[in-house]
């Protein structure tokens, strides 16, 4: 019992601590990859910058690209076309005045109508300042209407205007021209050839755990890498983890967005198989311990069982003997002169045999409890072990004659010497021999026979009768254990006997084999080993 509830209590401890381990572990773990993510998404942060810097550049190149072809056209019908149609990036062309006012094309023309709102809206403009045109400051406070385009090249020389219609970006680029200043040049963008000079800016061989795109005004995307498709099966896509504008001035609503994926990187493969091992581990230490703790606790029960069933027998053990020992000593007490003599005689036999009953129960047990203790103390000596098993047999040859069994003694030697304690042994041999005239009386013979050998010495205590089945050919050595069959239901015993047997030959160097006979009937080997000074 004591035992047990040490295993018990080493389970439990174990398992609370591969619990304590696994959260501090996982805390740790879990603190690295958060710094880890930390530190990656730092460098997802400065790739989205690079390249939202790069995008910029690409714009105020282009910017100053068509600026210049405008600013130097000679403001020509002709000139202005072969302008549109040379360079990609120019969707349209249109000449205003210098205060904005479109002159070309003509008002029904598809252009005009885009952008409508942006050539004749007219809003009035107070003119207290006039310094880019006349360098004077006018204080009379008059105003005067003009376009929002006019708004926007009033006190400029060049410039992009970032014009949204319907909810879409139509960005549009100006120039006063050089050769006639009265006049203001300017080109609708491709915005499509535009973002293709957008696309061979991308990075191409981001890591697997990066992606970015490039969204529009209406969030949609218009470039992007590294996401999942049929082709690559990469990241898919979910919250952005950064976001990078790329000019509110020149294309509001454009950004850069980063996405990372922590489970593609070295780092987050390892953490995520580590904790993969870490909850197997956990739950398999887990799992055991709760075995652990459910195989004790039917343990106990089944030891409760057999305990209590251990205390029935060995009272009707005790009861049995005491009740004939009582029952004849009152006879010959009361009725001495009425029973004849050969009476008495049969019942001081009677008397006799259940005081050594009564004793070897008692032995039994006492030996029993000491071997639980560990407190079993044993005298080896060196005698001569046939005339030992020929004492034996002389002892228990009548009682077994009583029962049928003629007993037969086998050896292939006279003289073998064995160094071990002799009362145990004895006890041994009793409880065999006492098992085999229970259960194995109907085979009519029991044999013992006595082989020697180098290494050790073995008796074999072989009878005839029903046997015992293979499934409790080793549950016989249990303690408390009884084969549940016609046999151990008619005979009553305590469960003890081999218990007791095996347990002093195995304190003693030796052991108690059963095996079941090939005729039929059972065979228990006595293994004596051999000690260097016997």
């Amino acid at each position: 019992m004591k035992k047990n509830r040490t295993v018990l209590v080493l389970g439990i401890c174990a398992g609370a601590a591969a619990l304590a381990l696994a959260i501090l572990a996982f805390r740790f773990a879990k603190h690295e990859e958060e710094y880890r993510k930390a530190e990656t998404r730092k460098i997802l942060l400065s790739e989205c910058g690079l390249l939202a810097g790069r995008c910029l550049d690409v714009l105020k190149s282009e910017e100053k690209n068509i600026c210049s072809l405008l600013r130097n056209s000679d403001g020509s019908i002709n000139s202005l076309s072969k302008l549109q149609m040379k360079n990609p990036l120019i969707k349209q062309v249109f000449a205003t005045d210098a205060s904005g006012n479109p002159v070309y094309p003509g008002k029904e023309d598809p252009f005009c109508k885009t952008f409508s709102s942006l050539f004749y809206e007219h809003i009035s403009v107070s003119e207290e300042k006039d310094e880019m045109n006349t360098g004077k400051s006018n204080k009379s406070g008059a105003s005067r209407l003009l376009s929002r385009f006019g708004i926007f090249v009033k006190n400029g020389r060049e410039g992009w205007i970032p014009w949204i219609t319907e909810n879409r970006l139509c960005p549009v680029i100006w120039a006063r021209s050089v050769k006639n200043p009265s006049r203001i040049y300017g080109a609708e963008i491709e915005l499509m050839a535009l973002l293709s000079k957008m696309v061979s800016i991308f990075p191409q061989n981001l890591p697997d755990y990066f992606s970015m795109e490039l969204t529009d005004t209406q969030g949609k995307t218009v470039c992007c890498v590294n996401f999942m498709n049929e082709e690559n099966g990469k990241i898919k896509k979910s919250s952005s983890d950064v976001i990078i504008p790329v000019s509110q001035e020149m294309v509001p609503g454009w950004q850069i967005k980063g996405y990372l994926n922590m489970g593609l990187t070295e780092g987050g493969r390892s953490f995520a198989l580590f904790n993969l091992m870490q909850i197997v581990s956990l739950i398999f230490i887990l799992l055991a311990c709760g075995a652990l703790i459910l195989w004790l606790a039917r343990r106990e029960m089944e030891l409760a069982g057999q305990k209590t069933s251990f205390v029935a027998n060995v009272s009707h053990e005790l009861k049995t003997p005491l009740t004939s020992i009582r029952m004849y000593s009152e006879m010959l007490l009361h009725n001495k002169e009425k029973i004849t003599e050969e009476k008495q005689t049969h019942y001081l036999s009677v008397i006799l045999s259940e005081s050594e009953r009564l004793s070897r129960l008692i032995s039994n047990v006492l030996n029993f409890s000491r071997m639980e203790a560990g407190q079993k103390k044993y005298n080896p000596s060196l005698f001569n072990l046939k005339d030992f098993l020929d004492e034996i047999c002389e002892i228990y040859r009548p009682s077994l004659m009583e029962k049928g069994i003629d007993l037969k003694l086998e050896s292939s030697a006279s003289d073998i010497g064995v160094f071990i304690d002799r009362d145990s042994l004895a006890q041994i041999m009793e409880n065999l021999i006492s098992n085999a005239r229970k259960y194995a009386a109907s085979g009519k013979e029991l044999t013992i026979s006595l082989e020697n050998s180098e290494k050790e010495t073995m008796i074999k205590v072989m009878d005839m009768g029903k046997g015992i089945p293979v499934s409790a050919a080793e549950k016989i050595f249990n303690k408390f254990y009884r084969c549940d069959n016609s046999l151990t239901a008619e005979t009553r015993g305590n469960g003890l006997g081999l218990t007791i047997a095996r347990g002093m030959m195995r304190d003693q160097g030796g052991d108690i084999l059963y095996r079941s006979r090939e005729g039929g009937g059972s065979e228990f080997r006595v293994i004596i080993r051999k000690q260097e000074n016997s």
